[in-house]
C-alpha cells in the first residue's frame, strides 16, 4: 500500500487481511481506488511517465502532466483524466488503464467469464487487449490479459507471468489470486503473444517476439500506472526470464520480492546481483526437475549460488521440489494441475496448467511478499 497504510495479513486455513489508513491518506470514499492524495512536490514527481527511453517511448498519448482536481487529488496515469459525475467515476474506476504511444489498450470485449475461478474474482475480472509492436520486423501483437483490483486502495501489484506451453496462460497462478486480492494486491496478468487467446498462430512462434518481451512487461506496467517499487511477481519458466530481463532493462518498477517456478534463462543478466542488492531485493524460486529444466542450467545454477550464499548475503531461497520430495517434505512442492478450460488455452484437450499450491505455500509466498 501507499505511504500512510499499514498492512496486517493473518494466514490460517483461510487467509484473512485487515487494512488501516491514516486518515490523512484516506482518498474520499466518492473517487475510485486509483485516486490518491499527494503533496505539490509528489504531483511534480509524477507528472510524467516514469520509463522513457530513446527506443522505446512510453510517454502518454495525450501528453502533458497528469490533471490534479480541486482537493489535490492526481488522476493515476491507470485512470488518466479527471471524472466529475459519480457514474463517470464508477465507469474509470472500472477501466485503471491508460494507452500510451507505444502500446494502446481497451476492453476486451469478447472475454469468456471464466467457470473455473471462484465467483467473487471471476465478477471482478477487468480483461484487456494490448495492441503493441514487438520484434525485429515489428509485428503487431494482440495482447489480452485480466485485472483484479485489491479490496482496498493500493499501489501494490501482482505481475502473474506464465510458462512455455500449449497449455500455459494467464491464469497460471489464479490459484494465489483470492489470497493477493483480499491481502491488499491489485493482480495484473496477461497472455503472451503466441498463448492462450493472445495473438500469434502457434507457441512455436515466440521467438518472432521474445527479443523484446522487457518492453512488453514494462510498457504494460507504464499503462497500468505502476508506482515505483510496488510491482512484484509471481514468474513461471518463460515468464521468469521475462520478468528478470525486464529487471536488468530497468528495475524501477519492480518490488523488493519476486516469486519464481522453473526459471529458465539464456545468459544471467551481468548487474542482476547487483540490482538485487540495491534494491534489497529477495527471490523465492521453486524448481521441478524435468527434461526441459536440468539443474545444469542457467537460472538454476544462479538460484542456487544465491541461495547458498551466507545468511547476511543470502539473495535468493531456493525449493528444489525434487530433493524435498524425496525427503517427504510434501507440504513445501509448489506443484502443478489441469483443469478443462476450452478457448483460454491452446492445448489439444482444452486443458490449462494452473498452479496447486498447499496451504503451506500459499502461507509461504504470502509472508515472503509482505
Amino acid at each position: 500500500m501507499g505511504s500512510g497504510a499499514s498492512l496486517e495479513c493473518r494466514t490460517g486455513d483461510s487467509l484473512e487481511c485487515k487494512s488501516s489508513f491514516d486518515d490523512d491518506f484516506l482518498p474520499p470514499t466518492d473517487l475510485p481506488p486509483s485516486f490518491s492524495r499527494h503533496s505539490s512536490s509528489e504531483r511534480a514527481a509524477t507528472a510524467s511517465p516514469i520509463w522513457k527511453d530513446a527506443k522505446d517511448p512510453c510517454s502518454y498519448i495525450k501528453g502533458g502532466s497528469n490533471p490534479t482536481n480541486d482537493d489535490g487529488f492526481v488522476v493515476s496515469p491507470a485512470v488518466g483524466s479527471t471524472v466529475s459525475s459519480p457514474k463517470k467515476r464508477k465507469k474509470a474506476s472500472k477501466f485503471p488503464w491508460r494507452s500510451m504511444r507505444a502500446m494502446s489498450i481497451s476492453e476486451d470485449e469478447d472475454f469468456p467469464v471464466p467457470d473455473f475461478l471462484e465467483e467473487d474474482l471471476a465478477s471482478a475480472i477487468r480483461p484487456f487487449v494490448a495492441h503493441t509492436r514487438l520484434g525485429a520486423k515489428e509485428s503487431e501483437w494482440a495482447v489480452r490479459g485480466i485485472y483484479l483490483p485489491a479490496e482496498s486502495p493500493t499501489e501494490r501489484l501482482v505481475l502473474c507471468l506464465h510458462g512455455h506451453g500449449s497449455g500455459c496462460t494467464a491464469f497460471a497462478w489464479n490459484r494465489f489470486w483470492g489470497d493477493l486480492v483480499r491481502c491488499g494486491f491489485n493482480v495484473l496478468a496477461f497472455d503472451a503473444p503466441c498463448f492462450g487467446r493472445s495473438s500469434g498462430a502457434r507457441t512455436g512462434q515466440a521467438n518472432l517476439w521474445r527479443a523484446d518481451d522487457a518492453h512488453l512487461v514494462h510498457r504494460l506496467l507504464a499503462c497500468f500506472g505502476a508506482a515505483p517499487g510496488q510491482t512484484f511477481a509471481l514468474a513461471q519458466c518463460m515468464g521468469a526470464a521475462m520478468l528478470l530481463r525486464a529487471l536488468a532493462r530497468d528495475p524501477a518498477p519492480f518490488a523488493h520480492r519476486l516469486v519464481l517456478s522453473n526459471a529458465t534463462l539464456g545468459a544471467w543478466p551481468d548487474d542482476l546481483d547487483a540490482t538485487l542488492r540495491r534494491k534489497g531485493a529477495r527471490l523465492l524460486a521453486w524448481h521441478e526437475l524435468d527434461p526441459d529444466h536440468m539443474r545444469e542450467a542457467v537460472c538454476y545454477r544462479n538460484l542456487a549460488r544465491l541461495a547458498a550464499a551466507p545468511a547476511g548475503e543470502r539473495l535468493a531461497e531456493l525449493v528444489d521440489n525434487d530433493h524435498e520430495r524425496r525427503r517427504g517434505n510434501t507440504a513445501v512442492l509448489l506443484e502443478c494441475d489441469e483443469v478443462p478450460a476450452p478457448g483460454y488455452g491452446r492445448a489439444a484437450d482444452g486443458h490449462i496448467f494452473v498452479f496447486d499450491p498447499t496451504p503451506a505455500v500459499r502461507k509461504r509466498v504470502m509472508a515472503f511478499l509482505q
